[in-house]
């Protein structure tokens, strides 16, 4: 069993810690499922970074009312990720 491993897929990672045990930075959206059921925990004092995420679209869509409704979606979908994000850390943390 290597000591180390590098990798640029989370979930290779995740798999490699759940089955032989070590640390890692991940996105906690990944990892959401191990927190709550307490397979995986977040290292108190560990630093933390936030990656920021880019969508490029055009200036003059084609069809406007489906771009803002996709819009709308992805703004949708990460606010709930955040909110979990920042529910679990809280949680994980006070322990």
């Amino acid at each position: 069993v290597p000591r180390e491993l590098s990798t640029g897929l989370g979930t290779i990672a995740v798999q490699f810690i759940l089955e032989v045990g070590g640390s890692a930075y991940l996105p906690i959206r990944m990892v959401m499922p191990q927190l709550r059921n307490a397979t995986l925990h977040l290292v108190k004092g560990a630093p933390t970074f936030e990656r920021m995420g880019c969508l490029v679209y055009s200036s003059t869509p084609a069809h406007p009312e489906l771009l803002k409704l996709g819009l709308k979606g992805v703004r949708d979908v990460t606010g709930q990720i955040v909110a979990q994000a920042e529910k679990l850390t809280a949680s994980a943390l006070a322990k």
